[in-house]
């Protein structure tokens, strides 16, 4: 199991909120359908995501965007397709993030042990 904790959901020292993150999260790793501002950043929708946004992610606004677009796989954003894609796991796209994912945790984990 990865923990969201492994999703560093921080950019330029500003944190994104915790239930946006969490759907984040819920999205890149379990393919759950995100909600209405979360899924708009993720299209790239600016506009719909702004309608959506409440207060705290009105404020992260530019710090959750920069975010979805380094740090986000190229193939789970830029449009509405790509996420319904990524949510269905078309090719092993989500499975194979998510295995090396948690590659990554593991060999983590294993070096603050050794």
């Amino acid at each position: 199991m990865i923990d969201f904790d492994e999703l560093n959901l921080k950019y330029m020292g500003m944190e994104v909120p915790d239930h946006t993150r969490e759907t984040i999260a819920n999205y890149l790793l379990r393919g759950w359908a995100p909600g209405g501002f979360v899924e708009s950043m993720i299209a790239k929708d600016y506009e719909r995501a702004l309608y959506c946004a409440d207060t705290a992610n009105r404020q992260m606004f530019w710090a959750i965007a920069m975010w979805i677009n380094e740090c986000t796989p190229p193939q789970s954003r830029g449009s509405y397709r790509a996420i319904e894609q990524w949510r269905d796991d078309l090719d092993g796209r989500r499975s194979a993030y998510c295995t090396e994912l948690e590659k990554q945790t593991i060999w983590k984990k294993l070096k603050e042990v050794a």
